[in-house]
């Protein structure tokens, strides 16, 4: 099973949910946003070996704005993805 997870979920008990998912997809940003919870949310699956990858919701309407929300995906995800365990 695989569980795709953002801020809207609040508060996540990694510890119950690594017992019931075998992968966890994390919303990393969306827009010119970082989602509020994804250091938190990806530092659960890392303390629970949650194997998971993140994403970004694109809201762009030109290569410009696409541009910049890629740059915003990368600086949210920069230091968690080289430690996850898939």
């Amino acid at each position: 099973m695989i569980c795709d997870i953002s801020s809207y979920q609040g508060n996540v008990d990694f510890s119950k949910l690594s017992k019931k998912i075998d992968f966890a997809i994390l919303r990393a940003s969306v827009g010119v946003n970082k989602d509020t919870k994804y250091l938190e949310y990806a530092s659960g699956c890392n303390q629970n070996g949650i194997p998971y990858h993140a994403y970004h919701f694109l809201k762009a309407l030109n290569k410009e704005q696409a541009r910049t929300e890629a740059k915003i995906f990368a600086k949210a995800t920069e230091n968690t993805l080289a430690d996850r365990k898939s």
